[in-house]
């Protein structure tokens, strides 16, 4: 795979299927390639460079955890909670982010737990909307399941990650037989235990006018 397309990978734009489509020009964390052509784009330190009095109608950060130098000493709780106060009235801010409980990010500076992200959300006066849960995960979101109803996710279970391998990665029947695995022993598990232990989220909070 080449360089290029590494760097246009369109998995890094499917957060515009789930956001709301009033955005004409929203301030979004991350590169010029991998953002619409009509955003404002902000690169790792320079959030402090686009805050303003009057807010943004629409902010995206794909992958918040990047951008946490931006959050200071609180880092990307820090960077959750500026992002959250810049949104305007009638507003929204939509962004994907490591989940703290997930098995593998236990010991991540850059993640958050569901119930933490609802806090930081309520506190600078935004309603989380939607929830989505990113698979594999927020930083390479093939697929994004609403978290509710729990029909969602169990019909992206049964259909797609015992199918889906990366592309061009070794042993494609293996990992096969281990999603089978895994998806089999997540399907027994309640919904909310799921939710829990999910590698990533896609958030959208708006703010009421």
């Amino acid at each position: 795979m080449t360089v290029l397309a590494l760097t246009l990978d369109a998995r890094l734009l499917n957060w515009q299927f789930v956001v709301p489509a009033d955005a004409t020009e929203p301030l979004v964390l991350a590169d010029p390639a991998n953002a619409p052509r009509n955003a404002i784009t902000v690169a790792v330190g320079g959030v402090a460079d686009h805050l303003r009095s009057s807010g943004w109608h629409a902010i995206v950060a794909p992958d918040l955890g990047r951008w946490h130098i931006d959050g200071g000493g609180a880092g990307v709780a820090g960077l959750l909670t500026t992002l959250a106060g810049q949104v305007a009235p009638g507003g929204w801010l939509a962004f994907g982010i490591s989940n703290a409980w997930y098995p593998g990010s236990l010991r991540s500076v850059d993640a958050l737990g569901l119930s933490r992200i609802h806090r930081i959300l309520a506190a600078a006066g935004l309603r989380m909307d939607d929830v989505y849960l990113a698979l594999p995960d927020h930083r390479r979101p093939a697929v994004l399941a609403a978290a509710h109803p729990r029909t969602a996710l169990e019909l992206v279970l049964e259909r797609l990650p015992t199918t889906y391998v990366p592309a061009g990665g070794r042993w494609p029947r293996l990992h096969r037989r281990v999603r089978r695995v895994l998806v089999a022993a997540v399907g027994i598990a309640p919904h909310w235990l799921r939710i829990r232990l999910v590698p990533g989220f896609v958030i959208v909070a708006r703010r009421p006018t």
